[in-house]
């Protein structure tokens, strides 16, 4: 539950640190205060550095600023390594050419991009390579919505086969599903019980689809995200805040 939010634009030692961090990575997203979002399911104050590279402060409802401040100053160093760590990911895959020998995951493993010429335009994946076959004086946009199409059979046939394992420990027949090209969310489960997955999951290992997988199918019985949501994932996976620490460590990777 999202309480309420502020900016917090930190002051003297803290915010000359802050400021040198991002003048060196010179990215949009690193030129904003610090966020702070105070929660009523905090229990001790906690710093953020998203994947996008925004640092946030979750904190419990009435942490005093000097307090916030404070960790911001002593989280410092962690801070600059995250989001150094962060932006050199996100750099790799950044800049997608689909020219041939590009890395592309699929399934976890890495997969080099072969290019042929010829027709039907296909794709296929076969021993470390995809190989992607087009019609002569294709564009790169082709070859985009070429893969963008195999990775969503992909991620159909495997997010469907998931699903047919874990609805029947949910005490439900396969619920109607979706998958699509989304930006930012993995997953999502809509108001009339359709469950939503992001094509993307294909270039991920099969232990974090499966995390999403029961993790939307958690959302049939709560939909939102309480304590009660968390048993019910955790009763399903046991192991599920690994692979979600893992999904969230490598999704920066998972880019068309």
């Amino acid at each position: 539950m999202r309480m309420g939010s502020r900016t917090y634009k930190p002051t003297g030692t803290e915010f000359l640190r802050m400021s040198s961090i991002r003048d060196r990575l010179a990215t949009p997203t690193t030129h904003s205060p610090v966020q702070v979002r105070f929660s009523r399911r905090r229990r001790v104050p906690a710093v953020v550095v998203h994947h996008d590279l925004r640092v946030e402060v979750v904190a419990p409802i009435g942490t005093p600023q000097e307090v916030i401040e404070g960790l911001v100053k002593e989280s410092a160093p962690w801070i600059e390594r995250t989001i150094l760590r962060f932006r050199e990911r996100l750099e790799a895959v950044r800049e997608r050419r689909y020219a041939a020998g590009e890395a592309f995951l699929l399934g976890g493993e890495e997969h080099l991009l072969v290019i042929e010429t010829g027709e039907p335009a296909t794709v296929r994946a076969d021993d470390g390579t995809l190989c992607v076959v087009l019609p002569r004086n294709s564009t790169t946009e082709e070859a985009r919505a070429l893969l963008i199409a195999f990775y969503r059979e992909r991620a159909l046939e495997t997010i469907g086969g998931l699903l047919a394992v874990h609805a029947p420990g949910f005490d439900c027949a396969i619920p109607p599903f979706r998958v699509k090209l989304l930006r930012r969310r993995w997953g999502s489960c809509s108001r009339t019980g359709r469950l939503n997955f992001n094509l993307r999951l294909a270039m991920a290992p099969q232990l974090q689809v499966e995390y999403v997988v029961v993790h939307e199918l958690s959302h049939l019985l709560h939909p939102d995200h309480s304590p009660a949501f968390w048993r019910t994932v955790g009763e399903h996976l046991p192991d599920f805040q690994d692979r979600r620490r893992a999904l969230r460590e490598a999704g920066p990777l998972y880019i068309l």
